[in-house]
């Protein structure tokens, strides 16, 4: 059996890759893995440590996503945060309102994304909501069942009565979003206080 004598990709291959996710060129993705394999897919970062699921879930491209996710990358790698902000490529989703892309990824990766925090302390349902995406705030808080122990719960088919619910988030300084939802619904959005604490101006 031979062994491959594939070099491993230059950093102007690796750059082109990032760029390949980043537009969402499906055969030239093909292409660069059938020429330099699947091992690039999660070794390729940019200057800022962003990766393959940053570009393309930040650019909403689902086929891109698909056919990476679980085939050529696994689940586990949209969990990886890149160095200047501490985002994952639920987060970049997130902040784009990519909203086929973030019920995807959950739904690839576990609810348990949607816990990961960002160096600001975030986690991608805040990010929603400080972007005032009622939308993604109301498909994130319905599939985050929280359990007793604090951690999310996988998204369930089992259909809930609908009643009012208020929700708050609290950042890493201290910053609280409160979401009142009503019969499934975002109704109202406050960002900005401060848990225990006056505000001041």
């Amino acid at each position: 059996m031979a062994i491959s004598s594939t070099p491993p990709p230059s950093p102007g291959d690796t750059e082109e890759l990032l760029l390949i996710a980043r537009y969402g060129e499906l055969d030239e993705l093909k292409s660069f893995i059938e020429k330099f394999g699947t091992k690039p897919l999660t070794d390729g970062r940019d200057e800022d440590g962003n990766t393959v699921l940053h570009m393309v879930c930040g650019n909403g491209h689902l086929d891109l996503l698909d056919y990476l996710v679980p085939d050529h990358v696994p689940p586990s790698f949209a969990t990886v945060q890149n160095l200047s902000a501490g985002s994952t490529a639920l987060h970049w989703a997130t902040l784009n309102k990519q909203f086929d892309v973030v019920k995807r990824l959950v739904k690839l990766c576990g609810a348990e994304v949607l816990d990961i925090k960002n160096k600001s302390g975030r986690s991608a349902i805040t990010e929603a909501e400080m972007n005032e995406w009622a939308e993604g705030v109301t498909w994130m808080v319905g599939v985050m069942n929280v359990d007793d122990t604090g951690g999310a719960a996988q998204e369930t088919d089992e259909v809930v009565e609908s009643e009012d619910v208020q929700v708050e988030i609290q950042d890493a300084e201290g910053r609280v979003a409160k979401l009142n939802m009503k019969d499934g619904q975002v109704e109202e959005i406050k960002n900005g206080s401060t848990l225990s604490s006056p505000q001041t101006t």
